[in-house]
């Protein structure tokens, strides 16, 4: 019997039918978790209260660590291609080294 990780529900009072991937995917996750429920699935990945989803956190968080990382002077971001970023909720200057947050 499947229990979620999150909220400690089991199937008999939850719903397994959605794939939880470890990693969104669109950041090419390819990796399931299947005990993952279905309420804690949508919760992780829906914004809540005007707030951001915990999935687009991860994204920025991720790809302004990616784009920096790359776009450093040392030898391991040197020759790598650098696709262009823009982030949902900061200005990200790369050449300066500062990130302050967007204006609504």
């Amino acid at each position: 019997m499947k229990k979620c990780i999150w909220c400690s529900k089991s199937e008999d009072a939850v719903q397994f039918r959605k794939l939880a991937h470890t990693i969104p995917k669109s950041l090419g996750g390819k990796m399931i978790c299947e005990n993952v429920c279905d309420d804690c699935n949508l919760y992780f990945g829906s914004s809540q209260f005007q707030t951001p989803s915990i999935e687009t956190v991860i994204k920025e968080t991720f790809n302004i660590s990616r784009a920096r990382f790359l776009s450093s002077t040392d030898d391991m971001g040197k020759n790598k291609a650098l696709a262009k970023f823009s982030s949902i909720f900061f200005n990200v200057n790369f050449t300066t080294g500062t990130i302050t947050i967007k204006q609504k």
